[in-house]
């Protein structure tokens, strides 16, 4: 039973439980039902027996405190002997914040349990001190599921003992796997575009659009789930969290301070929770029309999140609203209906904020809840959210450069690097394997970016001591670099880079922009595309192009600068970037005829290097393939002379296309 329970929690604590739900659950039920004997047997230790604790009500099990019954005299203290062991107290400091309000006991644990690990702490090893420190700081029970498992991953590897290899590796690929997820889910939020809000102010129409088409759009998917019920609630939630707001924005204007009853009432609405709770419950397939009424209802752990959310909102941002010259509605009623100070109107609502968590840790046991475990947990982690973002009196939402925004970082954009081991550069067929799988890809997938470079300079020091068929592959791999097939998925992936510069209206450095420019020019797609219809193109060929020669940078030069020359007006009138050109400007302080002029220059030099790598003997391709090449850049010259868009405004393409495809000569 220890070593299952001491799994269950390194496994909950990595983040990777979610995989093992089903099994986790059967040990807990059968553990907990089980006459372990806590008092008597020596195995279980004071770190032993808090995790235990944890782990049951964590999972809704209401364990005993009576299990602590042998380290506290009979007052209900613990005893001074337990001050020397520092695991334990950390242990049992983290199975305090799961108490519930007549357990006065674990109050007293946690007073306890935090002087003395602050006392311990200078004295502590390494990672015991790091695993303390955050603790003080972030108890588990309140932090972020995600940035815990972040956290711990980074702990565990530094254990000497009771490290298990298998699982950090699997946690930190799960935990980039999940990563990607979450990128390509916000990459995948729509934007919207509805009719008629004419009545509207002017400067509330954007917004009130945007909502609309999210809950349209939002009725037509649940409409297929036989749940289109689920969006009525969150408009009813979404109503009432505007009539609140409305209400809260007359105090300000008006500069009236409502009594503290008063402000409760609207404040626990404006906590917002009221409406991201049935929002999140939306996009929960298995929840169903029972449990938004259940919520409508406003059951004791939602009122316990809106208190939360409300109250420990309310300590976090006083300052920054102080300073603002704004009315701290919350603190100043409570300090003008009691009569009493800043400090001790905070201390208060820190007081109520805690109760509403110990609420909370009691409608998480069974058998008080009916609901399902995971939608309790979804208002849980709304609860976690809003501590983690007012921890310490301090407005993380506000000021999110200290607050947010490193968590943000850390659960979207910083992945766990991966590190080839030594080990593999005895194995030569599985690393030219890899070689190969690592050019599929994409941006972000920083272990295949370390493979590529790992591989390549291996294999390359490899090639003269592998025996003959092995070599030629090696070799071949090695000069034919990216597969040919490939080249419209790099293509894909730079467009995609140069959208988001449009979108988020961000100029690169002309740099920057140049090396990405040169793909986006499409002719490292559409020259081996044409490659490919001629039979005469041999495997060498692609395996020339694909070292991109000096003709080709040329085309590609032609194909981007003519483009952006051309496409500059017109790009403007739109109301958009014109990146190229506008990055050479910023960059070089010139005028934009400036920057035109030094771009038709680098063109100019591109031709010439093009007309020269078609003088003999300089070239050894086929004359043909190089014609090719050259064709495109004619084509490109063709529809963007004299500076115009001819592709764009097609009055430039369209004459020639009927020359060519429809005027005859008449016989």
């Amino acid at each position: 039973m220890i070593d299952t329970m001491n799994l269950i929690n390194t496994i909950e604590r990595l983040g990777v439980s979610y995989h093992f739900e089903d099994e986790i659950e059967e040990k807990l039920q059968q553990y907990f039902h089980l006459n372990t004997n806590y008092h008597d047997d020596e195995a279980y230790d004071l770190y032993t027996v808090a995790l235990h604790f944890r782990l049951f009500r964590q999972h809704g099990y209401p364990i005993s405190t009576e299990i602590f019954g042998k380290w506290s005299d009979a007052k209900g203290k613990f005893k001074e002997s337990i001050k020397s062991d520092a695991k334990g107290l950390l242990s049992l400091y983290e199975a305090s914040y799961l108490r519930t309000r007549a357990e006065t006991i674990l109050d007293d644990v946690l007073a306890f349990t935090t002087a003395t690990l602050k006392s311990m702490m200078p004295n502590l090893g390494s990672t015991l001190k790091k695993q303390v420190e955050r603790a003080l700081v972030q108890p588990l029970h309140f932090g972020i599921p995600r940035l815990e498992a972040r956290s711990y991953i980074a702990v565990h590897e530094e254990e000497e003992v009771h490290k298990n290899e298998t699982l950090i590796k699997f946690a930190k690929l799960d935990y980039n796997l999940l990563q990607m997820l979450y990128k390509e889910e916000l990459r995948q939020v729509s934007r919207w575009d509805f009719g008629e809000i004419c009545r509207l102010p002017e400067y509330m129409r954007p917004l009130y659009k945007a909502i609309l088409e999210v809950y349209i759009q939002f009725e037509g998917e649940l409409a297929k789930e036989g749940r289109s019920y689920a969006s009525y609630y969150t408009i009813e939630g979404l109503k009432e969290l505007a009539r609140c707001y409305y209400e809260e924005a007359k105090w300000f204007l008006e500069g009236n301070l409502p009594t503290f009853e008063e402000y409760l009432k609207n404040g626990l609405i404006t906590s917002t929770f009221g409406y991201l709770v049935p929002s999140c419950f939306m996009g929960i397939g298995f929840a169903r029309k029972e449990d938004f009424e259940w919520l409508s209802k406003k059951p004791k752990i939602l009122v316990a999140a809106f208190t939360i959310g409300c109250l420990v909102g309310d300590v976090g941002s006083y300052e920054t609203e102080m300073e603002r010259d704004q009315l701290a509605i919350g603190v100043e009623s409570y300090i003008k209906d009691n009569g009493v100070t800043k400090e001790e109107a905070m201390a208060k609502f820190m007081e109520l904020s805690t109760n509403a968590f110990l609420d909370t840790n009691e409608e998480m046991l069974r058998p008080t809840c009916y609901k399902s475990r995971d939608l309790l947990t979804f208002i849980l982690n709304f609860e976690r959210l809003t501590y983690v973002t007012y921890k310490d009196k301090e407005d993380g939402y506000t000021h999110s450069e200290k607050g947010l925004k490193p968590l943000i970082v850390a659960t979207l954009i910083d992945a766990f690097e991966g590190k080839f081991k030594e080990s593999l550069k005895s194995e030569a067929k599985g690393m030219l394997s890899l070689y190969e799988a690592s050019y599929l890809r994409t941006r972000g997938e920083t272990i295949l970016d370390e493979a590529l470079s790992f591989t390549t300079a291996t294999l390359k020091s490899m090639v003269p001591n592998l025996g003959s068929p092995l070599k030629k592959q090696v070799e071949h791999a090695a000069q034919r670099g990216a597969p040919a097939s490939l080249k419209l998925k790099e293509l894909v992936r730079y467009y995609f880079e140069e959208a988001k510069w449009f979108l988020e209206g961000n100029l690169p450095s002309f740099e920057e922009y140049l090396k990405l420019g040169l793909i986006t020019s499409t002719f490292g797609y559409l020259v081996p595309s044409s490659f490919m219809g001629r039979g005469s193109a041999q495997k060498e060929d692609f395996e020339w192009l694909s070292k991109k020669p000096k003709i080709f940078v040329a085309a590609l030069t032609i194909g981007r600068l003519l483009d952006d020359v051309g496409s500059s007006e017109f790009e403007m009138e739109r109301g958009q970037l014109a990146i190229g050109v506008e990055s050479y400007m910023k960059e070089n302080g010139v005028t934009k005829e400036e920057a035109m002029t030094k771009f038709i220059k680098l063109l100019t030099n591109a031709w010439t290097e093009s007309n020269e790598e078609m003088l003999k003997p300089s070239c050894y391709k086929s004359w043909d393939l190089l014609t090719r090449i050259l064709n495109f850049d004619r084509l490109t010259d063709v529809t963007y002379k004299n500076n115009e868009d001819g592709y764009t405004q097609p009055k430039g393409l369209k004459p020639h296309i009927i020359v060519l495809l429809v005027d005859a000569f008449e016989g």
